[in-house]
């Protein structure tokens, strides 16, 4: 099965989804994801302790996580670190913040390299201050020069939930 990298607040909203039963656009890629991935997440729990630090109840995050991998729908993995020189200019040229680097070795890390995120870190970080009209045509247009970079660079493919329901 196919493997992708969903951050911790899109994971929070598959939570959430699972606990309301929503039909919304969430409610329909989590589907996908179900059907089609397995989320794949950091063997030393940093992707996991995000979900828990940001939503409450913080049981029902855990439990929700733990069923989830017992069926095999989230696998820990090992990431495969993007070497040095790779990192550096992601830091400083693009502002992207050191302690998401893990999702970036993470996507480096299996075949599909695909991240489901609505962070405008993952777009372009730099601009986080700009109206939030431009915010989201950036996000919804792939129009930040950080998502450019991650796709050209390391064919890392960034969506949020509305392109990721057209492309999974």
């Amino acid at each position: 099965m196919n493997r992708i990298i969903v951050d911790a607040h899109i994971l929070i909203k598959f939570v959430q989804n699972d606990m309301k039963f929503i039909n919304t656009q969430i409610s329909t890629l989590n589907e996908k994801v179900e059907k089609k991935y397995v989320i794949t997440i950091d063997n030393r729990g940093f992707v996991e302790t995000e979900c828990i630090q940001s939503y409450n109840p913080v049981d029902v995050t855990r439990v929700w996580i733990s069923q989830k991998e017992k069926v095999g729908k989230i696998r820990r993995i090992k990431p495969y670190p993007l070497e040095k020189t790779d990192i550096k200019p992601l830091l400083n040229k693009y502002g992207f913040p050191r302690n998401d680097i893990l999702y970036i070795n993470l996507a480096n890390s299996i075949p599909r390299r695909y991240i489901i995120s609505e962070d405008m870190d993952f777009y372009d970080p730099k601009s986080k201050n700009v109206c939030q009209k431009t915010k989201t045509r950036i996000i919804n247009n792939r129009a930040g020069k950080l998502c450019k970079y991650l796709k050209k660079e390391f064919k890392i493919i960034v969506a949020n939930i509305y392109n990721a329901n057209n492309e999974l």
